[in-house]
């Protein structure tokens, strides 16, 4: 299949590659204040061995590139994986640090969303519990109320704290957070400008 340009391809004022081949000089420089600073071992299973200085932007979202969005997002990967956080709380608290602005409040608009409707099926499923059963004994009775009232007053920070939960609540938000931050369509852009650079 013979894929032609338009005539307008190579005119950046009207046709702006998305995510060029060759990436973007970085016009200023990181202000201090901008920047995520932590510390990660350099075996992360170990808290007793050395720690190397890892730095990076954070997150705004309301001016980065999709090539700097990417970049931040392998960032923050490293730096869950450098200080050995595996579970959501502590990613979660980490988040706070490594974005502000639009993107800290869109991420963690995300997170409550998850946590409002997780909460709200996990108390659908033990009062359907408590409708359901039909037998007397006292003591299932008395555990299926006491699941209801934990479900009830269960905190978002309780279930970032679970082991499956929070991980779930902390990546789906960030994936949540790159997709509504990246342009539209970003992958079908890419691989239009990728045939037209190869032909």
């Amino acid at each position: 299949m013979k894929i032609t340009a338009t005539k307008d391809f190579g005119n950046t004022k009207n046709n702006k590659i998305v995510l060029p081949l060759v990436p973007e000089p970085t016009e200023t420089a990181t202000k201090k204040e901008d920047l995520a600073t932590v510390d990660l071992y350099s075996d992360p299973t170990d808290t007793d061995s050395t720690k190397v200085r890892f730095s990076f932007k954070t997150l705004n979202g309301s001016a980065e590139s999709p090539r700097e969005l990417i970049d931040w997002r392998k960032k923050v990967e490293r730096a869950f994986t450098g200080l050995n956080s595996t579970t959501g709380l502590l990613q979660h608290q980490m988040m706070q640090q490594f974005c502000r602005g639009t993107a800290l409040g869109t991420y963690n608009s995300n997170v409550n969303q998850l946590y409002h409707n997780g909460k709200a099926a996990d108390i659908a499923t033990a009062q359907l519990a408590v409708d359901n059963y039909q037998g007397g004994d006292p003591n299932v009775v008395a555990n299926l109320a006491q699941a209801l009232t934990d479900a009830t007053n269960k905190s978002k920070e309780a279930y970032l704290g679970d082991a499956g939960d929070g991980e779930y609540m902390v990546t789906s938000s960030l994936n949540q957070l790159m997709t509504g931050l990246l342009p539209n369509k970003v992958l079908q852009h890419v691989k239009r400008y990728l045939r037209r650079e190869a032909s």
